[in-house]
């Protein structure tokens, strides 16, 4: 019995297994790993492994091919920089937290933000406060989904 092992179909798999099929997809196969242009479904969740950004003399660089989820937290007035790498119909996630001592810091965005309305959001400020913002990319710049502030 042939099983349906990763998302590849029924045939090809009886191909593979009957040494009739090429080896652009056998590695893949054997792998595990993603073909491309073949639909796939997954039985796991898929995710991004969230990661922290840090800022430089209060400005906040995003490498966004590294870093799709990311968070950062306020210990100054800080402006987050146009994101390096962005790529047109991905999807970005940024959190931002205030830090649990001081609080009432400031962000301001780069113009390659855009937010809904043209204005972006007002920051929570107390200490620990929590506020999630998504963003859609063309390449270029990133456009708001949605955002959720004063998240607890």
């Amino acid at each position: 019995m042939i099983s349906n092992n990763g998302g590849i179909s029924r045939a090809a798999q009886a191909d593979a297994e009957a040494g009739t099929s090429d080896s652009a997809w056998m590695s893949p196969l054997k792998t595990k790993q993603a073909v491309e242009n073949v639909a796939h479904e997954y039985s796991g969740t898929q995710n991004f492994n969230a990661t922290t950004l840090t800022s430089t003399t209060n400005a906040v660089a995003w490498d966004a091919s590294a870093n799709q989820v990311v968070s950062h937290t306020l210990t100054e007035n800080t402006t987050f920089s146009a994101p390096t790498n962005l790529v047109d119909g991905a999807f970005y996630s940024l959190a931002i937290i205030q830090d649990s001592g001081a609080s009432g810091y400031t962000v301001a965005f780069n113009s390659v933000f855009k937010f809904i309305g043209g204005t972006a959001p007002t920051w929570t400020t107390t200490a620990s406060a929590r506020d999630y913002i998504s963003f859609r990319s063309n390449g270029t710049n990133l456009y708001e989904v949605g955002h959720a502030l004063d998240v607890s």
